[in-house]
């Protein structure tokens, strides 16, 4: 009885977030999660966490507490049923790291009391710093149920700090529910207001920022110029009064053109409707273009923070972001001429239709969550579910990191692997920066941290490693079915899959090792410390065909049981990520070439800079674009300039998502002087793009047909018709050789 009385009294939500300062976009945050906790339970009781509790009790109806009376909060938590983080961008560091542990705090107060915890159509970063990104992810993965974020950038930026645990979507921003006033209100307040009802202008959500300023001229020109243009009038409109104002003034002072500033602090419907009355509109401000965009009214973004940036990426609408920083008037004249063309309102009509769809998940997910839909498998799990469970088989995989990288990629799409449900995985990690999106991991993995071995121990023979180190502290001490050393390379990661215990250890075998080995000093260096631990696993696995013989040869382990498993390709994640929209175009007149890998000796991009001298002597219209970062980058670029390719040759640095930029390509190049597989030779298959490879490559792609004259292809080559490969078979073959290695004894 004293369970179920304590579970009647738990009621309610508190809202959390950057509330009672006078910005227009938080208040229309609130006011929105508000209206859609009231269609969950029009009784229910909020409590709002806010800087001016009176005034937004006095604004909203509702009880409010301030922010930094802990003792209130902590009651206020200890008696609600759901604690609602958000929306905007509260967990970042760049206006202070005080602001980001505050809301790491109220996420970690609200768990330990017992509230279901939900980020509300968040924004996530910046986080800067290593230890502020990694308290970051541990407190919300750890405290929150679900995080329904508004834009893909927040979705990924939370997979890099290592969440994973709660259920992650993206929706939209919650402001996009709310709702203008109606025509005939709408044009009294603009009569208030005194801007005519019936006149024509363009909207600007201005803000101070670093670089505005400078900036200030090149606004003041474009403004003049779609007033003479056009006829638009410029109406500066505050999200945050009084602030605004001052930025407005700015370049008001500069103008030479009839303008309207509104001068005082308007409810939040109010400033959608009077935005709602604009033509086109110019945002710095998040919300100036959110409110904006929900009335169809076309938009320029002039970025000062990731979140911009994200939003206009979100609906598809990237070729409208500026930023501050850089921004000229000719830019924002073209933006204007943009906004201005005859089908740009139906094309931003459809976003505003897309966003509210994306918006109505919040609530979709609050409710589910209040329904206990998301604890349901934990809480309401049979103990015949749990004997199933403990049925599964258990896998350790040991890998150093996951950062940029093939053999990270690789890991990757093996813990997306759908196949991966039927086992319950460990993955132990010896670095916490994570460069990939891990938010589509199968449930069942578990990743884990280890502290990695320090550096000068990969010229300590193994051998004493294995007698002198004490055992790593693992995730359980039951033994696992199948221990991996996925990395090959690292003396910690072959300590841990040969110290926990198992009943079966693997090695993955990456790269060609007789050549490796000739190619390389610093890896025959390192050989004479590490090559007895490959004596002491029962079996390995190849990622192709080609190096499983140099493998044997190396190690002199002639009989060694030895599976080929490439690489599997997620080609659902790059069919999904290629048709994201990027801020970069080619050359249609070019034959545009990509190549994608890390930039040092094994790769070969020396060899391919010679070639394309010889082959660009003779044909003027290639473009080549080389994606990735690694030691030899400098003396990439001074090759690529003493052989006449600084227009040719196009160094972009990592992507996070390439994909995109591949799709633009006419083909892909690879020039390697030696490979394990070769991953993107794959990738680009799977977006259609002819390949150009040496013969040479061809024994770790069986399957690939390389070419003796790489001058001739590059020579030759022309523009055909792509069509995109989902790998089908290929990746049917991978999983299945993949779940007869786990299951076979």
């Amino acid at each position: 009885m004293k369970h179920t009385h304590k579970k009647e009294e738990r009621r309610g939500a508190v809202i959390c977030g950057a509330y009672g300062r006078g910005n227009a976009g938080d208040d229309a945050i609130l006011r929105a999660i508000m209206q859609e906790m009231r269609q969950l339970d029009e009784t229910m009781p909020m409590r709002v966490i806010s800087r001016n509790p009176t005034e937004t009790s006095r604004r909203f109806g509702v009880s409010a507490c301030h922010t930094f009376h802990f003792k209130e909060i902590w009651q206020a938590v200890g008696k609600a049923e759901l604690f609602v983080s958000g929306g905007g961008s509260l967990i970042q560091n760049a206006t202070s790291s005080r602001s980001l542990y505050y809301y790491l705090m109220t996420l970690l107060m609200a768990k330990l009391r017992g509230c279901k915890v939900m980020m509300y159509g968040s924004g996530i970063g910046p986080v800067y710093g290593k230890f502020h990104r990694w308290a970051a992810g541990k407190i919300i993965d750890r405290c929150v149920d679900v995080a329904t974020l508004r834009d893909e950038d927040s979705r990924r930026e939370l997979g890099y700090m290592g969440v994973r645990k709660p259920k992650m979507l993206c929706t939209a921003d919650p402001t996009i529910s709310i709702h203008q006033l109606d025509r005939e209100q709408g044009n009294k307040l603009l009569e208030y207001l005194g801007i005519p009802a019936d006149g024509e202008y363009l909207g600007l959500g201005l803000r101070q920022w670093k670089g505005f300023d400078e900036a200030v001229e090149n606004i003041a020109e474009a403004l003049e110029y779609a007033y003479k243009a056009y006829g638009l009038i410029p109406v500066f409109v505050p999200i945050e009064y009084p602030n605004d104002c001052q930025a407005a003034k700015k370049v008001i002072d500069k103008l030479n053109c009839p303008y309207y500033l509104i001068s005082e602090q308007l409810e939040i419907s109010e400033t959608v409707s009077v935005l709602a009355h604009m033509k086109a509109m110019i945002g710095m401000r998040l919300h100036s273009l959110i409110f904006a965009v929900e009335n169809g009214v076309p938009s320029v973004g002039v970025s000062y923070d990731m979140k911009v940036d994200g939003f206009l990426k979100s609906i598809g609408c990237a070729d409208a972001l500026l930023h501050i920083e850089s921004v000229t008037a000719r830019q924002l004249q073209k933006q204007i001429d943009r906004c201005m063309q005859a089908q740009e309102r139906s094309k931003w009509q459809q976003a505003a239709q897309v966003l509210t769809n994306e918006e109505s998940k919040n609530l979709h997910e609050a409710r589910k969550l209040l329904h206990g839909a998301c604890t349901h498998q934990s809480n309401q799990a049979s103990e015949g579910q749990k004997t199933m469970r403990q049925q599964k088989k258990r896998i350790a995989i040991f890998q150093s990191d996951l950062h940029v990288g093939g053999i990270q990629k690789s890991l990757v799409n093996l813990m997306s692997l759908e196949a991966m449900d039927k086992y319950d995985v460990d993955v132990y990690l010896f670095d916490r920066d994570v460069f990939f999106d891990l938010s589509d991991i199968r449930p069942h993995i578990q990743i884990h941290y280890l502290k990695a071995f320090p550096y000068y121990f990969r010229i300590v023979p193994f051998g004493a490693i294995m007698k002198l180190m004490p055992r790593f502290k693992f995730a359980t001490t039951e033994p696992y079915d199948v221990a991996i050393d996925f990395s090959n390379y690292q003396q910690d990661c072959a300590f841990g899959a040969l110290t926990v215990p198992a009943k079966k250890r693997v090695m993955w075998i990456h790269n060609d090792m007789e050549i490796k080995y000739r190619e390389e000093k610093k890896y025959r260096i390192l050989w004479t410390f590490f090559h007895s631990k490959f004596h002491r696993f029962s079996e390995f696995v190849a990622v192709s065909d080609g190096i499983i013989q140099p493998f044997k040869n190396k190690t002199g382990l002639k009989n060694a049981k030895v599976t080929a498993i490439p690489n599997l390709i997620d080609t659902h994640e790059i069919f999904e990520k290629c048709d994201k929209p990027i801020d970069f175009d080619v050359d249609p007149n070019k034959f545009n070439i990509a190549s994608m890998g890390h930039l040092y000796h094994q790769k070969g991009y020396d060899i391919m800079l010679d070639q394309l001298k010889e082959v660009c002597e003779k044909r003027k219209d290639l473009a080549v674009y080389i994606f990735g970062d690694g030691p030899d980058h400098q003396a990439l670029v001074e090759q690529a300039k003493r052989n006449g390719l600084e227009h040719v040759v196009h160094f972009m640095g990592y992507q996070s998502n390439p994909y995109p930029y591949l799709n633009k390509m006419d083909a892909f190049y690879l020039e390697s002087r030696y490979e394990g597989q070769g991953m993107v030779l794959w990738e680009a298959k799977a977006l259609g793009l002819p390949l150009i490879f040496p013969k040479r490559l061809e024994k770790y792609n069986i399957s690939l047909k390389g070419t003796e004259d790489i001058q001739d292809a590059l020579l030759h080559m022309q523009r055909t018709q792509k069509t995109k490969d989902d790998l089908h078979e290929y990746n049917d073959e991978i999983c299945r050789r993949l779940i007869h290695l786990i299951e076979s004894d």
